[in-house]
This record gives structure tokens, C-alpha cells and sequence, in this order.
């Protein structure tokens, strides 16, 4: 069993802590595994290989990789693809149908889900990716309902797969008990907002000290809110954080995969939104934001007081043991990477049908060498024996959230036109 694993970025955070953590499931299973991406950072591990993907690729560029990763497949016999974002499952899924191989799509959170691109590569998404997909995996039940609603797929072709999490301690080492926190994030806006709302409660709160990890866009304005706090020190990106986390009192955190780790190192998690606090970890929590993976995601904050009141009791050891009970069966990683095999890769999934993709790649190949492949409307043209009329495109379009500038408007109307009266060329 060879799986290639596509992702479109390696920076730091918890799409990579889960991506490295299946990696290292799926070859002590005894699979061979290839990673591939288009953007990696410094951060990536160096047998990670490079992705000739943009999205503003031009089609040339874009059918060389198409052939490029064919061939990979074929002489390294690859048996499965697995994509880490809707965008490079475009590329993935041409690559499956070359080759007569299925490919997988995960769906790290609601941003994937519900992702605002520009009309060809939503359509492309939407009308392709989604749907030739031998099998889609939310991370959330939240994620799920996105892709229901955004593009189309059904509750039953999904299989929510919640974070994996190992080394779960059911007797962790005593806490320093010092009032030393930590805030473990990807530095995204809205984690950044979450760091304000935590930062202003500090004070009323038993946090002496935060120490905060993570890297991303926003670290800059992170440092300067809190610059004048001298509470608050920054550790930037750190590898294997989820091993220091004993090292605190407490996590502070978005919630998602940190928030597990969290659980499993036996601290007390608090969960931050862009909004506000939320909470302390609690089974009661657990129920709340769960759907949402655990972000607190159409919560109502919990005001400070409250905060004070339950505390000592949130942070002792049997509310930490009775979350690690609710949480262990669907993301203990033992689990879930064995369930993954047993059912993905192993399995005897239902044929899907794939000839949308032949289309694509015939439309591609009608494409001039300057034409951007995601960025104009030339390829949806070449399209519409699996695109919908133009006023169903147009509608589809809208209710997705893309829009087409009017000169678009006219040049696929054009196109169109144009296409009616003439067949889709062979490939």
C-alpha cells in the first residue's frame, strides 16, 4: 500500500500536528506514505517533495503536473491519494482518474468548507472535487454541515473523522502550580482576538504568567497588544508543543486539536474565541463544542465571575479524568488511524462516477498556454456538459458566495454561445 498525501501549505499549526500524526499512524501500519505540497515552509520535514501549484497556475503548468504526478504514480505504484484541502484536490483528483486510483478529501475546519474563491475554482470544487471523491472527511460536524451547504454533498457521504490524539496521561506529572499558563494557537485573527479577550481577564483570573506559542500573519500584532504586559511572554513556534504541556497549570487555546492535546496531557484546557471567553473544560463543554471542534464556535462567553466561582474545581483531576473519558473513544489516535485503514484504505468503497474529470481535463487541454487555469472564465466554457445552463450557474454561483464581475458575465455568456453550436473536443 503506497498513499500519496497532497496538501496545499506546511506552516504551523493544527492541520500539520494532525497531518504528521497520521503519517506516523499509517507507516507503523505498514503503509508506505509520500507527502507533497505546494507551499512548505521551513518548518516542513525534509522528505516533504514540492508542488508545482498556484492558484494562478497557468494551464501548461498545470497539465505538467497533472502528468508529472501520473507518472509518479504509476512507477512508484501508488494505491491511494489523500488531499488535505478542496484546492489541491483538484490536482489530486485529475491525477486519480489518470490512474485508476481513488482519491480521499479531509476538510480541516469550517475555512475549507466554506472557502470563498473565485467562481472557476469554486465551480471546479464544487462540481468535481466534492463529488469524485471516494470518500470526504470533516473534522467537525460543523465542517460537515458546511459542505452539505456549500457545496452539495450529502450528511451520508461524509465521515466526520474527529482529530486523532495519542498518549493520553490518566496520571499526569503535578502541575507547577505557580499560575503559569499557556496560549497555544496558529497567530490567525481570529486566535489573536482570542488572545485580547484572554489577556483583559488575566487579571481577575489565577494567571501570574502566559506564555504564548504559535506563529502565523498576525504574531506582529500579538506582540504589540501585549508589549506593555510584562505577564505575557512570547515563545514563537515550537515543535512538539504538545510534550511541554505538562510543563503549565493550564492551556488556553482555540479550541480544535490543541484543545484534545490539552485533554490527553491531563490539564485543564480554556477554551478563547474572537468573541470572548467561553470556558473551562468540562463535560458539560465538551457536549456544548463538540459539533464545533471544539472552538465554542455560536457560544455565549461566560463572564468572568463565573469564571472565579468554578475554578478550583474545573482544574482538579476528576473533572480532568471525567473529560478524558468523554473525549477518548472518537479521538483516541490508536482508534482512529486503525478505522481509517480499515475502512478507507482497505475497504471496498462504492465506484464513483469520474467522467466530470475527463471533461476537465479536455477543457484544460483546449486552453492556451497563457490561459489561468483558475482565474478565468475560458475554462468553464469548455465545461458544460458537466456544468449546469448559465442561469443555474449564475445562481449556483451566488448562493456560494462567488460572484462574476459583469465583463465575466459577458465573456462566458459569449463562450457559451459559442459552445452550443460546437462539441467538446476529444482529449
Amino acid at each position: 500500500m503506497h498513499v500519496l498525501i497532497l496538501i496545499d501549505q506546511f506552516t504551523a499549526g493544527g492541520l500539520e500536528t494532525h497531518l504528521l500524526g497520521k503519517v506516523d499512524a499509517l507507516r507503523r501500519l505498514g503503509a508506505r506514505v509520500t507527502c507533497m505540497g505546494a507551499r512548505l515552509s521551513d518548518m516542513a520535514p525534509p522528505d516533504f517533495q514540492r508542488l508545482d501549484l498556484a492558484k494562478d497556475i497557468p494551464a501548461s503548468r498545470f497539465l505538467a503536473e497533472v502528468a508529472r504526478l501520473t507518472a509518479f504514480c504509476q512507477t512508484e505504484q501508488v494505491t491511494h491519494i489523500h488531499c488535505h484541502c478542496p484546492f489541491v484536490g483538484v490536482l489530486g483528483a485529475c491525477v486519480s482518474v489518470r490512474c485508476n486510483i481513488p482519491y480521499f478529501l479531509t476538510i480541516h475546519g469550517m475555512f475549507q468548507a466554506a472557502r470563498k474563491v473565485n467562481q472557476t475554482l469554486g465551480l471546479l470544487i464544487s462540481k468535481m472535487v466534492f463529488p469524485c471523491a471516494a470518500a470526504v472527511y470533516p473534522v467537525s460536524s460543523a465542517a460537515r454541515d458546511c459542505i452539505v451547504a456549500t457545496h452539495g454533498v450529502p450528511q451520508q457521504d461524509q465521515t466526520v473523522m474527529m482529530n486523532a490524539v495519542g498518549n493520553w496521561q490518566r496520571s499526569p506529572p503535578a502541575p507547577p502550580d505557580h499560575g503559569k499558563w499557556a496560549f497555544v494557537a496558529r497567530h490567525e485573527k481570529e486566535h489573536v482576538d482570542a488572545l485580547r479577550h484572554l489577556v483583559a481577564a488575566m487579571p481577575s483570573l489565577p494567571i501570574s504568567s502566559l506564555h504564548v506559542f504559535g506563529d502565523g500573519a498576525e504574531s506582529e500584532r500579538a506582540r504589540a497588544m501585549t508589549a506593555d504586559n510584562p505577564a505575557v511572554e512570547f515563545h514563537g513556534f515550537v515543535e512538539n508543543i504538545s510534550e511541554r504541556l505538562a510543563e503549565f497549570d493550564g492551556i488556553a487555546c482555540h479550541g480544535e486539536r490543541v484543545f484534545l492535546e490539552t485533554m490527553a496531557a491531563g490539564r485543564p484546557c480554556l477554551i478563547c474565541h474572537r468573541d470572548g471567553v467561553i470556558g473551562l473544560s468540562s463535560p458539560s463543554l465538551i457536549e456544548r463544542t463538540r459539533f464545533s471542534n471544539f472552538t465554542g464556535e455560536g457560544q455565549s462567553n461566560i463572564s468572568v465571575q463565573a469564571l472565579q466561582r468554578d475554578w478550583e474545581r474545573l482544574i482538579g483531576q476528576d473533572n480532568i479524568r471525567a473529560c478524558q473519558d468523554l473525549l477518548r473513544p472518537d479521538h483516541d489516535a490508536d482508534l482512529i488511524w486503525a478505522r481509517y485503514v480499515k475502512t478507507a484504505l482497505h475497504g471496498h468503497l462504492p465506484p464513483k462516477d469520474r467522467s466530470s474529470l475527463e471533461v476537465a481535463l479536455a477543457a484544460a487541454h483546449k486552453l492556451d498556454d497563457g490561459n489561468l487555469i483558475f482565474c478565468r472564465p475560458d475554462f468553464l466554457g469548455h465545461m458544460k456538459d458537466i456544468l449546469p445552463p448559465y442561469s443555474q450557474m449564475v445562481s449556483a454561483l451566488n448562493d456560494t458566495g462567488f460572484v462574476l464581475m459583469r465583463s465575466e458575465i459577458t465573456t462566458l455568456r459569449r463562450k457559451l454561445r459559442v459552445l452550443r453550436r460546437t462539441s467538446l473536443p476529444a482529449n
